[in-house]
């Protein structure tokens, strides 16, 4: 679950999100393990967390909107949960 918050700072009122990943890391590298091929038609691939999703948006400075539905946007997230460096988020083996 995600939980937004809030805090003061300088007089300055910052919002933001904290979410406890660990579950679905743990979910991920179990279903890994599960992985039983890709048979069918759909899959699910990976499972990022929320407050991971908002950090990709800030680096890469685009919108939620831009991120569902940008080609140029899915393929930059394809290449990311491509690299060995984030397997932690992807349910499946294998190359996107």
């Amino acid at each position: 679950m995600t939980e937004v918050k809030m805090k003061v700072e300088d007089g300055v009122l910052y919002y933001y999100k904290e979410q406890d990943v660990e579950p679905i890391l743990e979910r991920n590298a179990r279903k890994r393990g599960e992985d039983t091929g890709w048979t069918g038609e759909f899959y699910e691939v990976a499972e990022v967390p929320e407050v991971v999703i908002l950090e990709w948006l800030k680096e890469w400075g685009v919108t939620w909107r831009e991120f569902v539905c940008d080609p140029m946007v899915k393929a930059r997230c394809l290449k990311r949960l491509n690299d060995p460096q984030y397997i932690k988020f992807r349910t499946k083996e294998g190359r996107l």
